[in-house]
């Protein structure tokens, strides 16, 4: 007794001792990284709840990962949400646990050696052509992509070896979709309240963007019911209708795209519902149809929903084409883009060291065509790929990503249908999916590998089996199974 009573007591010392730990190395870090007088105490004051979440969970502190993995509130201009501070937390956390050994690790997934080769070549090429930070005053920056990319090495490599049991999973799933809902209300507060946000213009229209990251809310849905329960049920129902306005109203494209290919990409890898899917896809393009065939006749669309539409053949009102109707810009980049690795195949840019100077000019004109290129964000995250490391970092990526997806549908297979471990697995991968499949249109290459990495980590911790391998689960007895009985085929 009196041991247990000791190690009872080493534990909740611990636990506190981390917390004033965590909370003093935040305070430092955010007056490092701070631009303005209320970001000390704005970044305090979310990290001290976010260790407050920590010392609650104890040994599920990585649930605080994916939580607010969703999240769209911008704490720096380093990186876009809490969520990357966060994820940095979380790995300090696992280091500072590892001496303790007060968590069970199973192997490390051999999946997570295709990753090796694009580190290996990214680390060499930031050697050569070594960057610096702009608020530290140095002459190159372009420091903070090499960092978000290493946090997603350092996540994939660390918490993909720990395991999750269906409780977990279970509390997971509530958690990620308190982060959804968080992410809801501060989306339509920044639309309503633009002027509240320091990053933005409150005459432009780029408050209009947080709306759509409402999406993940719908994904939740549709990862633990299907599709045709959505229309048996008025809560779920409404939801999809008020994201979709979300997205609609957002005038974001690509989120309009994952928004159309979400239920056919679930249905897909349930195997399920495949004649409901055939219907739904008429139904949308009618839908489709009657908006863009009626814009200019019938009706005058709003002007994001305009551009939300506008990759489809309308009448469009052409005076927003500031607005964005026009994607020269793109098209532009891209060839920019090839130029440098046909000058350069091997290195292309050599990383992401830029001239601080030069950068310096860019903002100060405030040219987005110019800024985009001197930044790298090409709007294309393959081509980034190359441009920014070259054809062999391209290659290496893709062999990371095709390994990634094989062994997405390899342990979908094996885990146990109706269990909060598939409704956790299916949200995972469908998340993965649909970032990839617009990843054409938007991102940079840090970016992309940062969020394939965080989602597959994730992927990988919630389909490890208790001997840290792949097998079947057992149904629970009171869960999500009741939402998929009798559903054994079509």
């Amino acid at each position: 007794m009196a041991r247990e009573a000791d190690a009872a007591l080493q534990a909740k010392v611990l636990r506190i001792g981390f917390v004033c730990a965590f909370l003093l190395g935040t305070m430092f870090a955010i007056r490092l990284l701070a631009h303005g007088s209320r970001l000390p105490f704005v970044g305090f004051v979310c990290l001290l709840l976010g260790a407050l979440v920590v010392f609650l969970l104890d040994e599920r502190f990585w649930m605080i990962l994916p939580a607010t993995a969703l999240m769209t509130i911008r704490l720096t201009r380093l990186h876009g949400s809490v969520a990357f501070f966060c994820a940095v937390a979380c790995f300090a956390v696992f280091l500072v646990r590892i001496p303790f050994r007060r968590d069970a690790f199973g192997k490390l997934p051999r999946i997570v050696l295709f990753s090796l080769p694009l580190l290996c070549w990214v680390l060499s090429i930031c050697v050569m052509n070594p960057p610096g930070f702009l608020i530290a005053g140095n002459s190159r920056i372009g420091a903070r992509f090499y960092i978000i990319f290493a946090v997603g090495i350092c996540l994939l490599f660390s918490f993909s070896r720990l395991r999750s049991s269906e409780d977990d999973c279970k509390l997971l799933y509530y958690l990620i979709f308190a982060g959804a809902i968080a992410s809801f209300f501060h989306a339509s507060w920044m639309h309503f309240f633009p002027s509240l946000e320091e990053q933005l213009d409150p005459e432009s229209d780029a408050a209009r963007y947080y709306l759509g990251g409402t999406l993940p809310i719908l994904v939740l849905l549709l990862s633990r019911y299907r599709v045709h329960e959505f229309f048996l049920n008025s809560f779920r129902l409404f939801s999809a209708l008020v994201v979709f306005c979300c997205i609609l109203f957002s005038g974001k494209r690509a989120d309009f795209g994952r928004m159309l290919l979400l239920p056919f990409v679930s249905s897909f890898l349930k195997k399920k519902d495949r004649f409901v899917m055939v219907c739904l896809a008429v139904v949308v393009g009618l839908v489709i149809g009657f908006l863009c065939s009626g814009q200019g006749v019938l009706f005058d669309l709003p002007k994001p929903v305009q551009r939300v539409l506008s990759v489809f053949p309308g009448k469009w009102d052409y005076r927003y084409e500031r607005y964005g109707l026009n994607d020269d810009f793109r098209h532009e980049l891209r060839l920019i883009g090839f130029d440098i690795i046909g000058r350069s195949p091997w290195l292309g840019r050599k990383g992401y060291a830029i001239d601080a100077e030069t950068m310096g000019w860019v903002i100060g004109k405030k040219t987005m065509f110019e800024g985009h290129i001197y930044s790298g964000n090409w709007h294309n995250a393959w081509l980034s790929f190359a441009v920014d490391f070259g054809i062999p970092g391209f290659l290496f990526a893709c062999l990371f990503i095709i390994a990634m997806l094989k062994e997405i549908s390899v342990r979908l297979s094996r885990v146990e249908f109706g269990t909060w471990k598939h409704v956790c697995a299916i949200y995972y991968s469908v998340s993965i999916i649909l970032q990839l499949a617009v990843s054409h249109v938007s991102g940079t290459s840090c970016t992309l590998f940062y969020y394939c990495a965080l989602h597959f980590t994730m992927f990988l911790l919630v389909t490890n089996q208790d001997d840290g391998g792949v097998g079947k689960f057992a149904p629970v007895a009171s869960g999500v199974r009741s939402h998929f009985e009798g559903s054994s085929g079509e």
